[in-house]
This record gives C-alpha cells, structure tokens and sequence, in this order.
C-alpha cells in the first residue's frame, strides 16, 4: 500500500487518517492567519464571520501559508508560540509541505468539526490507468494569470538558509510577474513549484499549468529554470531546485593586450565554479585549481561565458549566463593622423639628430608628436637643437615647449632655440678665453655658486652677457614675427595670420652649454618654463640646474615673453657646474618630466635618475652612428596614461660601449 504523499499516475491514495490531518492543518493555517492580521492590526471583530472563514480556507491562503511559512516564523519570531513551530515543523516532516496543493483535501467553504467515519469521492482520488487532462496539463505558449504567482518580496527559506544572497528571483521575470498580477487578487497556488521526482516509479507528476510531466530522466540530462540548466547526477537524490537561481558572480574586468589573473567573487561559500565556458575565443583559460581566469586576452568587448557550478546542499550542475567585459588596450583607440605638410609653420612630427665628439662622447636629441596632437593631426610644438664648435670646444644644446593654448606655438619653440642657440655661439667664442683663465685656476671640487668668491661672480657676471643676450634675441624675433604678419594682407598669409599676438607664440627654453676644461666638465644653462635639465652621474649624484616654473594649475606655466628680458630674472635663472666626472647632461620638456617624476621632489632624487638611466636610456645607448638617436626616438613614444604631450629630449654622454647595439 503506498504511503501518505506517495504518487501513482499522477494520483494520490490517502488513509482514513487524511481528513484528521487535513484538520489539524487547517488549524495551524487558521492559527497563521490570526497571527498575521493580528501583527497588521487588523481586528477580527470587525470582519464577518463567513469572511473569515472563506479567507482562512482559501486555496490561495494555504499556498501562501505554504511558501512563506518559515518567513513568518522567522520574521515573526517574537510573535508566533513556540507550539505553532513545532506544529509546522511535523507538518513538513509529515510530507504536507511539499505535497502539490492540487494533491491535498480540498477543503469545503465552511469547515465542521463533526468527524466522517468514510472519506468522501472528494477526499480521495481513484487511480486510474491513464491520466485525465486535469492529472497532466497541457503545455500553453503563453502562461495564464493563474500559472503566475504573484512576485513575493524574499526568496523562499527553504534554499535561503544555506544560498542566502547568492540566490534571488531574475529581475526581468519578477518585472514580468508583477505586470501580469497587477490587479490580481489570490497568491496562485501552483506557480513556483518544481516537479518531483517520483523514485518508485520514475515518472513524474506534474501539476502546474504549463508545465508537462516528464519520464525520469537518463544521468547528465538538463533541467531549464529560466536562464539556468541543472544537470542531474545518476543515483542521486533529486531535491527540487529554485527556479530561476541567481548568484551574483562578478569578475574585474580585463584590458586586451594585459596580463590578467583574477578569481570570480562568489558571496558564499557552498558554491564551487566548475568550468567556464566561452573564454576559449579570447585566449584566456580557466584554472580549476586556483579557481582564477589567467591570461593575456587577445580581443575586446562583452564575452558571454557560461558559469558551471555546483551549491553543496544541492545536487546536480548549474549553468548561469555571465557577461565578461575586456576593455580594448589604451593605446589602440588613440589616432595618428598626419599633420597638414601645408599648414603654417609646419614642421616634422618627429625629428632626430646626432652628433659624434672625440673620446667617444656624443650629442644626441630627438623630439616625438605627442599623442593628443597625433589623434587630431596636429603639427608638433616641441623643438631642439644641438651643435658643437670644434674650434674652441663649446657644445650647445637647447630644447623647447610651445604652449599648446598657442597657435603657432610651435614657431615660437623654433625661433627660442635657434635663435638663442646662434646667439651663444657668437658670444662664446667672444668670452671663451676670460671663462678658460678663471677655471684654469681654480678648483673644480668646489661647485657652488658662492657669492663670496670673487672668481665665481667673475664667471656668473661673464655669463650673464652670454646668456642676456641669448634670451633677449629670441624675444625680439618672436615680437617681429608678429608685426610683419600683421602689416600684411589678410588673403595674403591667410584668415589668421593678420590677427596674431604675441602669445600665439608662446613657448619655455631651457638652453646649456658645455666645454671640458682642465680635464672637467663645465657647464652652464638658462631655463624658463617647465621641463627639466640635469647634470647626472651614475650612482653618484644628480644637480638640477635651477627650478621649473608652475602655475596656481596643472599644466600652467611661465613662457619666455616680454617679460622674461628682465635683467634680475635673467640673471637668477642663470646657473653652472663643474664636475671632474659626469655621466650624462640631460636637457627635457615636460612631456618626460612629468611621466617619470611626478613632483619636483622625485626630480631632485638620484634614485630616480638612476631608474630612468639605467632602465630607459642606457640601454638604447649604441656606438654606431644614428642608432642611438633611432632608438631614443622610439622610446619617446613610451606609454604613461594621461601623459601624452610631445616629448623632446637632448642629451651628451659617453658610450661605455657595452650597451645593445639597437633597442627601440
């Protein structure tokens, strides 16, 4: 004889004893009920009797009873007697709680408590040997109001205890339940249920609309809950799964071309990720044993993957749908556009240059488009220029910053260091003889620039006629550039140029020369503006030769104009070294200051230029003639996000000649 609960075809045989349960049930609901208007303030002895009775004994009420039983429980926790827990707790062990509604007593419109000896047709189901339409429904394309139960607030307990946050109801089918139920008026007591499994006799009884009953079904084959796939182990117990099972995987997001490894974030313990399908295409694997997605991804975009998991108080494999997003690598979005070759003041949008000295020494500058100008195709502002006088020994170098606000900024950077750089050259052969007897005589070990030595404000007073006239120059070029455009025709020299200012040339300068006397180095500069200029040793030291110019913002900075011909200013950015050794004099524009020292302190530290010399630039260094300037070029398109000025950099060293030949 089949037990209480137990199915044949899609019916239900009960003992005598059903009715008696069926009461004692009712009295739990009917306690429920009292206990929930209760909580809600509602007072029974406003509402009439046949009501009260006709809501306790609705199918609906019991279905929402049924569901949410152990939510009031624990909600209610303080409210409801202990005895009713208890109660509730023999009705689901008594198999009540997960028996289909449609398989329980349906229960009259008024209960009496007089007791039958013999179960009524409608207490008791005869089996029959073929099922009827209402044992098996047949499937619909489109659910009816009451195959859909009204969307309720929290997950059902009975899978929260161990899943907990992991698992919610799918927003879109919840959205779908409340517009379907707006005016509804019952909780429906067949949606929401899964089917059981019937181990006797491996079929199925289903009693949803909608739904249809399956044969048992063969290891490994798939159960659809929305957009999960529960896949069934041979031999196990089947516990009836959550419909539409949710967890709330994440995984950081990954960059194309990066190296990535990173663990999937799951909120709770008892889930294990198995296999992620999907990652195959993008060049990246799922590690099992780290339980991390590791790789270089080769492509970007929204990767859809399946997540293969497993809940511990759950049997079988779940499939969850997971949108994996790789970002494109930085550099691939940005344009290089080539600047127009019939624009005004055009220059290159990279230039290099070399030049051989004796003992192995060279001069080396080399001046990159940055990247923001390159994805508008815009001319290059930076501008350089080296040279050597063989003649007396003097080397000059000088590297310059147009103002990207300027127009023709970068016509100003050019007239800054050619102009300037001409200047010098004329007046170094004019004091070259003064500057040599002063430093003949002196020490080179004593580098400061006191003003109590006579000798030292001899040379800093000789550099001034030097340097005075060197910054003056380029002013006055600059000043007559723009009056000659303006005295001319507009269709002449086109829309713009009969408007110019002086600020539409703006530019910084940072100039330096160098000859080696009594077997040191001497050296003396001017700068104005931002960038940087330092005489560097290996290992030893670093002298910054004066201070960069900021403004109260990012970016802002002071230009060499009108103003900048002041006598005082000029001679206070004027400063000098000598050194018995040096590795390196570097000149740069901020397009590499600021990427590779971030603040004026990290300029002033050795340890930086150690890691920029040793890391970067030395190793690009080569004794073939070009190579080095090739090389510093291309490195000058170095990536640094939020840094993508044009890059100018002019350099002597020495080649130790144990560097590679070619690195770009």
């Amino acid at each position: 004889m089949k037990k209480y609960g137990e199915n044949t075809m899609g019916n239900v045989i009960r003992k005598d004893s059903c009715e008696s349960k069926v009461k004692s049930e009712n009295k739990i609901y009917e306690h429920l009920c009292l206990e929930f208007l209760k909580i809600h303030n509602i007072d029974i002895k406003n509402i009439p009797k046949y009501k009260m009775e006709k809501f306790i004994n609705a199918p609906s009420t019991i279905s929402f009873f049924k569901h949410q039983s152990n939510y009031f429980i624990e909600l209610w926790d303080n409210e409801v007697q202990q005895s009713t827990k208890q109660a509730f707790n023999g009705v689901k062990q008594s198999g009540f709680y997960d028996a289909p509604l449609k398989n329980r007593q349906s229960l009259p419109d008024k209960p009496t408590d007089k007791p039958t000896d013999k179960p009524t047709d409608k207490q008791i189901d005869k089996p029959t040997d073929k099922p009827t339409d209402k044992q098996i429904d047949k499937p619909t394309d489109k659910p009816t109001d009451k195959q859909i139960e009204k969307p309720i607030n929290k997950p059902l307990e009975k899978y929260k205890t161990k899943v907990s946050k992991t698992i919610h109801k799918n927003r879109d089918d919840l959205q779908n339940q409340e517009d379907r139920h707006l005016n509804g008026d019952d909780f429906n007591d067949h949606a929401g249920q899964t089917s059981q499994i019937d181990q006797g006799t491996g079929s199925t009884n289903n009693d949803h609309p909608g739904r249809t009953s399956q044969p048992a079904m063969n290891a490994h084959e798939q159960i659809n809950h929305g957009d999960l796939h529960v896949k069934k182990d041979k031999g196990m117990p089947m516990k009836p799964a959550p419909a539409n099972l949710i967890c709330n995987f994440r995984l950081p997001n990954a960059t194309c071309g990066k190296q990535y490894n990173a663990s999937f974030a799951v909120p709770e313990n008892n889930i294990t990720i198995t296999s992620v399908d999907g990652l195959e295409k993008t060049s990246l694997l799922f590690d099992t044993k780290t339980d991390s997605v590791v790789g270089t991804p080769s492509m970007s975009g929204e990767i859809p993957l399946k997540i293969n998991f497993k809940l511990d108080d759950l049997p079988g494999t779940y499939t969850q749908n997971y949108s994996f997003i790789i970002n494109p690598d930085p550099r691939s979005l940005w344009k290089d556009i080539p600047s127009d070759s019939s624009a005004v003041f055009w220059k290159k949008d990279k230039d290099s240059k070399e030049i051989e000295l004796e003992n192995g020494w060279k001069i080396v500058a080399a001046s990159n488009r940055g990247r923001s100008h390159a994805h508008d195709g815009r001319c290059r502002d930076d501008h350089f220029y080296i040279s050597t006088d063989p003649s007396n020994g003097w080397s000059i170098l000088a590297v310059a910053d147009g103002a990207g606000s300027a127009a023709y900024s970068r016509e100003g950077a050019r007239i800054a260091v050619t102009e300037s750089a001409r200047v010098l050259k004329g007046k170094l052969k004019e004091y070259d003889s003064e500057i040599t007897s002063i430093l003949m005589n002196k020490d080179c070990s004593d580098t400061t620039e006191a003003s109590d030595d006579p000798d030292k404000v001899k040379i800093k007073n000789l550099l001034y006629n030097i340097f005075s006239q060197a910054v003056y120059e380029p002013v006055k070029v600059i000043h007559d550039t723009v009056e000659q455009h303006k005295r001319k025709k507009e269709h002449d020299n086109g829309p713009l140029l009969g408007k110019t200012k002086f600020r539409d040339f703006n530019t910084t300068l940072i100039a330096a020369v160098h000859k080696k006397i009594k077997n040191a180095h001497f050296i003396a500069s001017y700068w104005i503006g931002d960038g940087g200029i330092a005489v560097y040793c290996e290992d030893d030291f670093v002298h910054i030769l004066g201070e960069g110019d900021s403004g109260e913002f990012a970016g802002q900075t002071i230009f060499l104009d009108h103003n900048a011909i002041n006598k005082d200013d000029i001679y206070n950015r004027i400063k000098f070294d000598w050194q018995k050794s040096i590795t390196a004099l570097i000149l740069m524009t901020d397009g590499i200051t600021d990427p590779c020292f971030e603040t004026d302190h990290q300029l002033n530290q050795v340890e930086n230029w150690d890691h920029l010399w040793k890391n970067e630039i030395k190793t690009r260094l080569s004794h073939k003639p070009d190579v080095t300037s090739d090389n510093l070029l291309g490195w000058l398109d170095f990536w640094s996000q939020g840094n993508h000025d044009d890059r100018t950099l002019a350099m002597m060293f020495k080649h130790d000649g144990n560097t590679p030949k070619s690195k770009s």
